[in-house]
């Protein structure tokens, strides 16, 4: 239990709540804020606050030690990556188009439909209705 009284001033708890967080950095200065501000300090109680200081110095040089990286004992080998290769294209969704003919493929012949068929019969029609219209007429 410390020494200390319950009705300390507000820098005092936040560097035992500090210390008690493992936050040396904090601790510390909170730590040297309270002797610096607090006049009525006893000599036992600066003893005290001076221990508790260099009991979170030495724990902030052993959280940096662990901190630091280990040196490496040996370092990989560089990444070597071919300067001059193009990268492989892209590939091809679609098929190929056809090649090329020299002559429009031809025209597919109507079955039926014979020219000189539809003009007769045409002309069969035509003589028909007038023959119609004049006996309408008549």
């Amino acid at each position: 239990m410390p020494s200390w009284p319950i009705t300390w001033p507000r820098q005092g708890c936040k560097a035992r709540c500090h210390q008690k967080l493992r936050q040396p950095e904090k601790a510390i200065d909170q730590f040297r804020e309270y002797l610096a501000k607090e006049k009525k300090i006893s000599a036992d109680e600066r003893k005290e606050i001076d221990g508790y200081i260099k009991e979170m110095e030495a724990l902030r040089d052993e959280q940096a030690r662990q901190a630091a990286p280990p040196p490496p004992n040996n370092p990989p080998p560089p990444v070597v990556t071919p300067v001059n290769n193009p990268p492989p294209p892209p590939p091809n969704y679609y098929p190929p188009p056809p090649p090329p003919t020299s002559s429009p493929p031809p025209v597919p012949a109507r079955a039926g439909l014979n020219p000189t068929v539809l003009m007769a019969v045409g002309a069969v029609l035509i003589v028909v209705l007038v023959i119609v219209i004049v006996a309408m007429a008549a």
